[in-house]
């Protein structure tokens, strides 16, 4: 088992663009409102902490794991690189009848995978919405280990 977790800060930032962006979703407020919505758990795929927080707890579960070989790894690497699945991005994955993507926000914003850099959220989030996000973090990283990499104390 593979889990990823994301400085909370990135994640709203790519979440409020993925809400825009698929049309069931339609979101439509500010950031600032898809800020407090994230921080509050009211969210499509909420809560945030709970689901990293179950998985950050079985990290060291002995019945989690998975062998891999060196050439698997490489392969994972390469396929999952940023620029590999920008090559992948507009392939149809559902049938052509159905426009899931809003095309207004594809055109404005860009499409699933738009940069695919750390720390963007400094370009996109108010200072006020940062510090909202810092706080939240630090109170919901309270209990965990010192080593889990965005606590903040």
């Amino acid at each position: 088992v593979i889990y990823m977790a994301r400085d909370p800060r990135d994640v709203v930032v790519s979440y409020c663009h993925f809400s825009r962006l698929v049309n069931v979703i339609d979101f439509v407020g500010s950031t600032s409102d898809f800020v407090d919505h994230f921080v509050n758990d009211t969210l499509l795929y909420s809560p945030f902490w709970k689901h990293l927080k179950e998985a950050w707890n079985k990290r060291s579960h002995p019945n989690i794991h998975y062998y891999i070989t060196e050439s698997q790894i490489n392969d994972i690497v390469y396929y999952t690189s940023f620029q590999e699945m920008s090559k992948r991005e507009n392939k149809k994955v559902i049938g052509s009848d159905v426009e899931v993507i809003n095309s207004k926000i594809l055109n404005k914003d860009g499409g699933f995978l738009r940069k695919g850099v750390t720390g963007d959220y400094k370009n996109k989030l108010s200072e006020e919405d940062i510090q909202k996000i810092n706080e939240w973090t630090k109170e919901n990283t309270r209990d965990m280990d010192d080593e889990f990499k965005y606590k903040i104390k």
